[in-house]
């Protein structure tokens, strides 16, 4: 269960596209066996540019420049409380997870000229998403499964048992995380508190009752599987599993801040038409919870595909 599954980034791509007033930023990573290339790329328009240190802003990033802050990364099954500390080999002698190397960790800078200063990943269209022919829009995490034969006869979900020889196709994806971690710009004009930060997981399966810490699923399977008696944590980490819908009347106010990311401050700092520049910068994390009720061994053999849609917007007056 606690193989390794090997990361390949053959693009990570990061469009600006203005529709009137509204920006929205695209990121995407493809997943195989091993790293082919990378890339960011910002076009129609500069409204939102995008930085990998806050100081050189670009609207497109070379895969290379990208490398140099992902390198190289395989998945393994870790777990993480709060999307900032991360642990691996949970069942024995639990050992701290390298970054970028047991999951994803990147930076990322937005500044924008614009009047809406709030950053949220919008539109999961996971379920409806084919693998083979991605949409272009919207964020998704698919992958294309793989068909694993159970050893055992195992409670897989709620009321409903696999049998020994049944086989099953399992997902990578359905045992993703990703962590939103707002981070301060400049200590002398960001005046927040840390506590002020957004900071929060999300589980773009977006399926609740097959999340964290449930006895029956891969722990189920697991404990059959080594004949051992791993208990499930007493603590569930506060999860998120929808985004935020925006109003009818405005595709730019939100109605929740459900996927929120950041919030652009305020800067010195002016474009060549001599508006004020708005900044901020978001730490992401990407990993396979080792603790999903989906986290089975079969899933290290499965490719994914990881797209990340952001929009610009202002919460709804109330």
């Amino acid at each position: 269960m606690f193989r390794k599954i090997y990361l390949t980034l053959l693009s990570i791509i990061l469009l600006v596209i203005t529709f009137g007033t509204s920006t929205y930023a695209w990121v995407t990573i493809s997943t195989t066996n091993r790293v082919d290339a990378l890339g960011i790329n910002a076009t129609l328009g500069n409204r939102l540019e995008i930085s990998i240190d806050g100081t050189n802003y670009f609207n497109e990033l070379s895969g290379e420049m990208i490398m140099n802050q992902i390198k190289k990364v395989r998945f393994t099954d870790v777990t993480s409380f709060d999307g900032i500390n991360f642990e691996k080999n949970i069942q024995h002698q639990v050992k701290e997870a390298v970054v970028n190397e047991d999951y994803i960790e990147m930076a990322l800078y937005f500044r924008t000229s614009s009047q809406y200063r709030n950053v949220y990943l919008i539109d999961n269209v996971s379920e409806s998403a084919d693998y083979l022919v991605p949409p272009k829009d919207g964020t998704y995490v698919i992958s294309k499964g793989i068909e694993f034969k159970a050893k055992f006869r195992f409670l897989y979900d709620v009321n409903e048992y696999i049998e020994a020889g049944e086989t099953k196709t399992f997902y990578a994806k359905d045992a993703m995380r990703i962590a939103f971690i707002e981070e301060k710009v400049d200590d002398i004009l960001d005046a927040r508190r840390e506590d002020e930060l957004i900071k929060y997981i999300y589980d773009p399966s977006e399926e609740e009752h097959r999340g964290y810490g449930k006895e029956y699923g891969s722990l189920y399977y697991y404990n059959l599987l080594k004949d051992e008696n791993l208990e499930i944590p007493t603590e569930i980490p506060e999860t998120r599993y929808s985004l935020s819908t925006f109003a009818n009347y405005n595709p730019n106010v939100a109605l929740n801040d459900n996927s929120k990311i950041m919030t652009l401050i305020t800067t010195d700092k002016t474009d060549e038409y001599d508006r004020t520049y708005y900044e901020g910068k978001v730490t992401i994390r990407i990993w396979l919870e080792g603790w999903d009720a989906d986290m089975f061994d079969g899933v290290f053999r499965d490719n994914l595909k990881i797209q990340l849609m952001f929009k610009l917007g202002k919460e709804e007056i109330k």
